[in-house]
């Protein structure tokens, strides 16, 4: 008789048991194996779980049996890795880290024979330009950072970097930061892979993630394009790792623990494992690139670059949505389109111009948002942090009184002031409120440009996906302010790359239109010198311990929590700092900031199981 330790695929808390022995049916001995799925019967439930190991039986307890070994093949050595990592680098429980790298895996998995041909090479035609870059990145080692563009990641470069490495019986995993992105760029590399492309994304259905990984372990899998969930697909002998645009936020887990980071687990796996890696995006992200190989990928001239400072017009024209010489630029647009980038939805802030009350969300306290972006086109004052919406107020909750006004300019108010000035232009407006679906998005991308004099105006929703459109004559910044007011860790990092990359897409010109062009971020973009940015911006994360040169951790208590152990924590490592946050939050926030070097696993035994952990996270707020 056999047992083995099984880790059951479903969340439990990490302060009870995470492995649960089980007896192995003599008809099972020679499938279950480390590493095999099985079905268990747990808690009067039938549940999936990971093989963790097997031993003899050494007593006569009655066990129960393993039920089912599921007829996929045992888990890999870097899937195992990839649940270590998640477990000790981001504390969760061991239970969460198996789920969230096998995923929903159907009970009823069949044994399929593989029928799809051998990968068949193909020629790519490269310009002279293209061969360059390919010898410079074959040169350059196993680590690599891509800058200085929009990085198109169906480019023939990186085609012919995954066709070299898959000629050589290795595979390649190519990770996107959104859908969008991934779903423009599958019909290019499926031209050239065919039938041995897999796609993976968080739109699939469990059957659909099974039969891939069923064609993956059949080997009739050569290169898979996915989102970041596709780290833990059962990939073997990896030979590269391609992750296009690395400034996107949709690269870490922000929305569902575990808030894992696959920018932070493709590098530490591809420098574990011996594995190529390359990174592209306009600049290198502050916290992954330090102390890395960067190459400057540059093949076009800048647009004009011009920054208007609103304070310089008079106190009563300060308000206005477009000041005189951008629209002016506007109506020189004949040629080409223009694209209008505001960062923020809905209308406008309101606040009471007798007492200064301004509306504020009940739920998470975060202002109102005067909007009618919505089916029944009524105007609500809109949460944009939580969703929350509430009917639109009169008067003034606290004082009563009538004298409410609007301040700040959101994307609708910005299509109200274009609509008046430029009533003969086709509009098209590009942000999450009116587009419903990807397929919708794609749609309005593919199509905005075609039509001469057309303006774009559109939220962050864009940025993503600028290296899919076709490139605007002329962009406008407005009320670019909005970008670093927010006083978060990488506030000014990511407004200077979001200002970079609308100014590189530009033709002809990009105006920036702000109150404060005196800020570091619009000083260092007027210079034209990412180097001096990028060290100024080294030495404030330096000098407050901000990733790279320390790990911070956002810690979230559960309502009404009262037990912390915080205290011992500090108590027995001296460079550990606790810093509370907000503590008038019925959910009590502490942010934790431990050296580079710390190791990390050593805070999780003084975090009790039901806070939430944030590993470097996506926003201190």
């Amino acid at each position: 008789m056999f047992l083995v330790n099984v880790t059951p695929l479903i969340r439990l808390p990490k302060n009870i048991e995470q492995l649960f022995t089980y007896e192995v049916p003599r008809e099972l001995y020679e499938v279950c194996k480390k590493g095999s799925i099985v079905l268990i019967q747990f808690r009067n439930k039938r549940v999936l779980g990971l093989v963790d190991g097997r031993e003899k039986q050494k007593n006569s307890i009655s066990l129960k049996p393993i039920i089912k070994v599921l007829p996929v093949k045992p888990i890999t050595g870097t899937q195992f890795w990839l649940i270590n990592e998640l477990q000790n680098y981001y504390g969760i429980s061991k239970t969460l880290a198996a789920k969230t790298v096998i995923g929903n895996i159907p009970i009823s998995s069949k044994t399929e024979t593989a029928t799809t041909k051998e990968y068949v090479s193909s020629s790519i035609i490269l310009a002279d330009y293209q061969k360059k870059v390919l010898q410079h990145i074959k040169k350059s080692g196993k680590t690599i950072f891509l800058i200085g563009q929009l990085f198109d990641p169906a480019d023939k470069v990186f085609i012919t970097l995954a066709k070299d490495i898959i000629e050589k019986r290795k595979k390649v995993l190519c990770l996107f930061g959104d859908t969008q992105s991934l779903m423009m760029s599958e019909k290019r590399y499926s031209k050239v892979f065919q039938k041995r492309l897999a796609i993976i994304h968080s739109g699939l259905s469990v059957t659909g993630v099974g039969k891939i990984w069923q064609q993956i372990n059949n080997n009739e899998i050569d290169i898979v394009l996915g989102t970041r969930s596709s780290i833990f697909c059962p990939l073997d002998n990896l030979g590269i790792i391609l992750l296009f645009d690395s400034l996107s936020d949709g690269h870490k887990s922000w929305d569902n623990s575990p808030y894992y980071d696959v920018r932070y687990l493709a590098q530490k796996l591809a420098k574990q494992k011996h594995i190529t890696f390359i990174s592209t995006g306009i600049g290198p992200q502050i916290s992954l690139t330090h102390k890395s190989k960067i190459l400057r990928w540059q093949n076009k001239k800048n647009a004009k670059l011009s920054i208007f400072d609103r304070r310089a017009l008079p106190l009563k024209d300060r308000a206005v949505v477009l000041r005189p010489e951008l629209r002016e630029s506007i109506n020189k647009i004949n040629s080409g389109y223009v694209l209008i980038y505001i960062n923020r939805l809905g209308y406008a802030n309101l606040t009471c111009q007798d007492c200064e009350f301004i509306p504020r969300c009940h739920k998470c306290d975060h202002p109102f948002i005067y909007s009618s972006a919505n089916a029944e086109k009524i105007a609500n004052l809109t949460c944009f942090h939580c969703h929350n919406v509430e009917k639109s107020i009169v008067a003034c909750p606290e004082c009563h009184g009538h004298n409410l006004k609007f301040f700040g300019v959101g994307i609708e108010k910005v299509e109200e002031e274009i609509k008046k000035s430029f009533p003969e232009r086709k509009i098209t407006i590009i942000d999450t409120l009116k587009i419903k679906s990807p397929t919708e998005l794609n749609n309005i991308l593919s199509q905005i440009g075609n039509n001469d004099g057309e303006i774009v105006i559109a939220t962050s929703i864009i940025m993503p996906r600028l290296w899919f459109i076709k490139k605007p004559s002329l962009v406008i910044a407005l009320k670019a302010e909005s970008l670093v007011l927010t006083q978060d860790w990488r506030t000014n990092e990511n407004a200077y790359f979001t200002l970079l990359s609308l100014w590189l897409v530009a033709t002809n010109a990009f105006m920036v239109d702000t109150a404060l062009a005196d800020h570091d971020v619009f000083s260092a973009l007027s210079l034209g010198s990412m180097h001096k940015f990028l060290s100024k911006e080294k030495g404030n994360r330096q000098r407050f311990g901000y990733p790279p040169y320390g790990n911070i951790i956002k810690i979230t208590y559960p309502f009404g929590f009262k037990s912390f152990n915080l205290q011992l924590l500090q108590k027995q490592f001296k460079n550990v700092k606790i810093i509370p946050m907000d503590n008038l939050d019925p959910k009590p926030r502490f942010i934790i900031k431990t050296p580079i070097n710390f190791p990390i696993e050593e805070v999780w035994k003084f975090i009790p199981a039901e806070a939430k952990i944030d590993v470097n996270p996506l926003s201190l707020i």
